[in-house]
C-alpha cells in the first residue's frame, strides 16, 4: 500500500495509525530542540506579545483616571471578567520574564564576545530596549493606583492627577510598546535568518510553566483593598525602590548604564574579515544566503577589456569574520584575512562535531 493510499479516508485504521505516528514524529523533531540558551532574544519577544495581547484585552476595562482606576483594577480580579486575574497576572510576570531575558540575552552575547565591532550596534540597540522595558514596566505599576503605586509615588516624589495618569497610560504604556516593536524589527532585520520566535516545544514549554506560576501564585486581591496594604514586591520591576534613596537610585542606573556603554568600546576589536578571489568565484552566490549579517552582495568584475561577471563581495565593515562563508564556499575562493582557510575549516569542523 502506497503512502498516499495509507492517507486516504478509505482506510480508517491505516489513517489513524500514520497520523498518530505522524503527530508523534512532529512533536519529538520539536521536542528535540528545547535549547534555551539559543533561544533568549526569540524568548523576550515571545513575552512581549504575551504583553501586547493580555494588554490588550485589559484595555477594554481599565479606567485611567484617580477615581476609577482601582476599580476597574477590581472589576478586572472579580469574577465578572472571566479569567480576569488570570489575564493581570499574566499580564504582569510576562513583563518580568521580558525583562529576565532581555538582561539574560545581553549577558550571553557579552560573554560571547558579540558586542564589539559591528555587533556594538545591536548592543546598544539592546540597551535602548532594556531602558524602554523598565519604564514600561514601572509605568504598569503606577496604572492601578494599589498599595505599591503609592510606593513608587512616595520614592520618585511624584504627583498623580488625573491627566498625568492618563498620559502615563498612553504616552508610556501604549506609545512606548510601539516603539519598542519597532526596534525589535530593526533589530532582527541586522540578522538575515534570526530566530524570532522559540521553537513549538520551548513555546509550549515556556507558556505551561507561566501558566502554572500564575495559579500557584496569583496577584493577591489585598493589594487592592487600602492604601498602605501589603503586597508582594517585585524584585525584578521595581529593585530600584529598595534602594536606600532616589539620588542613589539614580547614581546607579547612570552607572549601570555608563558600563553598559562603554564595554564594546573596551571589547577587542574584529580587524579581520572575509575576502573573496574575484577571479575564482564561479557566482553561485551560496556564501549570500550563507552569511548571517548580510555581508555580501553581488558586484561586477572586470575579466579583461571587454569581459565583465558577476562575483561575490565582502563589505569590510558589515563582516564580522566568523568564517561561515569561507567553510560554505564550496570552490574555496573566500578566505579570512590573517587566517589559513584549513586552520579555520579545521575548527568550523571540531564545532559541528562538538
Amino acid at each position: 500500500m502506497s503512502r498516499r493510499d495509507s492517507y486516504s479516508l478509505k482506510n480508517p485504521f491505516n489513517f489513524v495509525i500514520q497520523g498518530s505516528l505522524g503527530i508523534l514524529d512532529t512533536l519529538k523533531a520539536g521536542f528535540s530542540s528545547i535549547n534555551i540558551m539559543n533561544h533568549l532574544g526569540s524568548m523576550t519577544l515571545l513575552f512581549f506579545l504575551v504583553q501586547i495581547i493580555s494588554g490588550f484585552i485589559l484595555s477594554f476595562f481599565y479606567m485611567p483616571s484617580l477615581e476609577h482606576a482601582r476599580n476597574s483594577v477590581m472589576y478586572i480580579m472579580s469574577d465578572m471578567v472571566p479569567y480576569g486575574l488570570f489575564i493581570r497576572t499574566l499580564h504582569r510576570y510576562a513583563a518580568d520574564a521580558m525583562i529576565l531575558f532581555a538582561a539574560l540575552h545581553m549577558f550571553r552575547k557579552l560573554f560571547a564576545g558579540r558586542h564589539t565591532s559591528t555587533r556594538s550596534v545591536g548592543w546598544y540597540v539592546g540597551i535602548v530596549l532594556l531602558l524602554l522595558t523598565v519604564a514600561i514596566t514601572i509605568s504598569g505599576y503606577l496604572l492601578p493606583m494599589d498599595a505599591r503605586t503609592f510606593k513608587i509615588i512616595e520614592f520618585f516624589g511624584l504627583t498623580l492627577s488625573s491627566a498625568s495618569l492618563l498620559i502615563i497610560y498612553r504616552a508610556f504604556h501604549i506609545a512606548l510598546p510601539i516603539v519598542v516593536f519597532a526596534m525589535l524589527v530593526w533589530h532582527f532585520l541586522r540578522i538575515s535568518r534570526p530566530p524570532i520566535i522559540p521553537t513549538l516545544a520551548l513555546t509550549i514549554i515556556s507558556i505551561g510553566f507561566l501558566a502554572i506560576l500564575i495559579g500557584l501564585f496569583p496577584i493577591p486581591a489585598a493589594e487592592m483593598k487600602m492604601k498602605f496594604a501589603k503586597y508582594s514586591f517585585d524584585w525584578i520591576g521595581l529593585w530600584m525602590i529598595k534602594l536606600p534613596s532616589q539620588g542613589f537610585s539614580q547614581a546607579v542606573w547612570a552607572g549601570l548604564i555608563t558600563v553598559l556603554v562603554a564595554l564594546p568600546l573596551l571589547g577587542k576589536k574584529i580587524k579581520t574579515s572575509a575576502k573573496v578571489d574575484p577571479a575564482r568565484c564561479n557566482s553561485c552566490f551560496s556564501c549570500i544566503t550563507l552569511c548571517p549579517k548580510n555581508a555580501i552582495s553581488i558586484k561586477t568584475y572586470k575579466i579583461n577589456r571587454t569581459g565583465t561577471k558577476q562575483v561575490a563581495y565582502v563589505t569590510p565593515k558589515k563582516c564580522q569574520a566568523c568564517g561561515i562563508c569561507v567553510a560554505g564556499c564550496l570552490p574555496q575562493v573566500i578566505e579570512l584575512e590573517g587566517r589559513e582557510s584549513k586552520q579555520l575549516l579545521e575548527e568550523v569542523r571540531d564545532i559541528c562535531v562538538n
